[in-house]
């Protein structure tokens, strides 16, 4: 959920997390090889609610990130409108 984002979650490694966001967010990612994302569906630019899953392949730490994302970010003059940047702190063990 929106509201999540700071929060820190432990998982073992075969667990699952998944992500539920507006749909003005991108599909969410994961750096290095802690977690693999499974799906994502929805999300900018389809106009659809957003749900990703993802799976804890390893030990380790890292962040599953999204940002909000608009039509009008991408003309020219740019749009102004503020972006929000959401993260979930993720350790696996």
């Amino acid at each position: 959920m929106e509201s999540d984002s700071g929060a820190t979650i432990k998982l073992k490694v075969g667990d699952l997390v998944k992500v539920s966001l507006p749909s003005e967010y991108d599909p969410p990612t994961a750096q290095g090889n802690v977690l693999v994302r499974l799906s994502s569906t929805g999300g900018y630019p389809t106009g659809q609610h957003l749900d990703a899953t993802f799976r804890a392949v390893n030990t380790g730490r890292t962040d599953i990130t999204s940002s909000t994302d608009y039509a009008c970010l991408h003309t020219q003059p740019m749009c102004m409108i503020p972006q929000r940047l959401w993260t979930v702190h993720v350790i696996v063990s």
